[in-house]
């Protein structure tokens, strides 16, 4: 019987979660506003001579997830989103030290509804939104800068081969 109340449980948790689209917002937080969680393969880290630990820049890396922290505006929130493959992917989201959220492989793990943290997730994810809205604006204008600077290097090359084109 207590098993039945807690797979009902369980099931309303995923709806609930899903409905108010907490993986695809803490999964968006941690990836626009984030920092990215890199793998360094191939023994990376190397000791010099003068006994200094370098980092060599041409060893393989693998870009595991995203992890946001916002401790530094003095909220204790924490989320971090990894990727091991096309589907298998971990969503975690601490708040106040304490786990909040917990999705494996898009199955529900944790989920501890809370209308401090979630409140909280929703103003990132807005302004997650506007930040990567900006910034996708941004890298249509370099792409335009670049394809206007490739038109004229053609025309300056054309004109160089041909002579003038008025």
């Amino acid at each position: 019987m207590a098993e039945n109340h807690i797979q009902r449980l369980i099931e309303v948790r995923n709806i609930e979660s899903l409905k108010k689209k907490i993986p695809i917002k803490l999964t968006a937080i941690a990836k626009v506003l984030g920092q990215p969680i890199i793998e360094q393969l191939d023994n990376a880290l190397e000791w010099s001579e003068e006994e200094i630990l370098t980092f060599d820049e041409t060893a393989d890396t693998i870009h595991k997830g995203y992890t946001f922290s916002h401790l530094s505006a003095g909220v204790n929130l924490e989320i971090t989103s990894l990727t091991y493959g096309e589907e298998d992917s971990t969503i975690k989201c601490y708040y106040e030290g304490k786990l909040v959220f917990h999705e494996e492989e898009r199955e529900l793990k944790a989920y501890v509804p809370n209308n401090d943290w979630e409140v909280k997730i929703n103003e990132l994810y807005e302004k997650a939104l506007i930040a990567e809205k900006i910034e996708r604006e941004q890298n249509k204008k370099i792409e335009r800068e670049m394809i206007k600077k490739k038109g004229l290097r053609l025309v300056q090359k054309l004109k160089s081969l041909w002579g003038g084109l008025e």
